[in-house]
């Protein structure tokens, strides 16, 4: 299966997203201009179509009017700024046991692709009203069949309070990746063989991906000649298969960008290794 995105320029402003993203709960009350508007619209749908052509039914949902505030708020004290804008994650029970994968992987493509707007946004998987969340989606005029469609998480978007240079944010994004535990301890089975340097930068953009409160519930398998990468979650983690899916889409990201050709598997059906359960394997071309 081919998970090309196929267009160069959308490619390249996600990988300079990977090193500088961040999360934001609180916004500026500025709005977000129309320009901008228009291209986050445009890089919905292309993420829509994306994942048709994988034959999901996820999709990401980019609501800009009649929004209620009670959507964007959160337990656990996470209160996110009403800026006016929603976006909703929306999964699939069709989408079968590949269905919170799907949309790990699509609602990172989209983040990733606002903040290279210079938009900001949080995942809220915690929220307070999900019933103010299909409400909103309804005042959008927007079909969703609750018999089918879920949601795992939805965020606000919007600028910023503290504004940052691109330096700033790039060091931040640096300190949080030093924050999370290297590659060689997150492999599902042991491994001798020393990494070459090409295959390190590939899985530190990976490793770079977020996950709830940076449990990191994957694991990866490498081949000896690093030509196959099987990625797995932790099955008791809630988020283990869409935090796992986030860490998929970063490392297939840095290949494209980089020019190297691959193909994914999806492995679900697959025994599970040392207690983790497999999602993807990828192989380098």
């Amino acid at each position: 299966m081919s998970y090309l995105l196929q267009n160069p320029e959308f490619v390249e402003k996600l990988s300079e997203a990977i090193p500088v993203r961040t999360s934001v709960r609180k916004y500026l009350s500025d709005n977000v201009e129309q320009p901008i508007i228009n291209q986050i619209i445009e890089a919905t749908e292309f993420i829509n179509a994306h994942m048709q052509k994988l034959g999901s039914h996820a999709r990401v949902l980019f609501l800009h009017e009649n929004v209620s505030r009670d959507s964007l708020t959160g337990f656990f004290g996470f209160r996110h700024d009403s800026t006016g804008l929603l976006v909703v994650f929306v999964g699939s029970k069709l989408d079968g046991k590949m269905a919170d994968a799907y949309l790990g992987y699509a609602s990172e493509l989209f983040i990733l692709a606002v903040e290279g707007f210079g938009v900001c946004t949080c995942y809220n998987g915690a929220m307070h009203s999900p019933e103010a969340v299909v409400d909103s989606i309804n005042a959008n005029n927007i079909p969703y069949d609750s018999e089918k469609d879920y949601f795992l998480c939805v965020t606000s978007l919007g600028y910023p309070r503290e504004r940052k240079t691109f330096g700033e944010r790039l060091m931040s994004g640096v300190v949080g990746s030093r924050k999370r535990k290297p590659i060689e301890n997150r492999l599902v089975e042991s491994f001798d063989v020393e990494i070459p340097e090409n295959i390190q930068k590939l899985l530190d953009a990976a490793i770079a991906s977020p996950s709830a409160v940076n449990k990191q519930p994957w694991r990866v398998k490498l081949s000896s000649d690093f030509k196959t990468f099987g990625i797995y979650y932790a099955e008791y983690r809630e988020w283990g298969m869409h935090d796992a899916a986030i860490f998929f889409s970063h490392f297939v990201i840095a290949l494209e960008q980089a020019g190297i050709p691959f193909e994914v598997d999806h492995i679900v059906d697959e025994e599970p290794i040392n207690g983790f359960y497999p999602i993807y394997r990828v192989t380098l071309q």
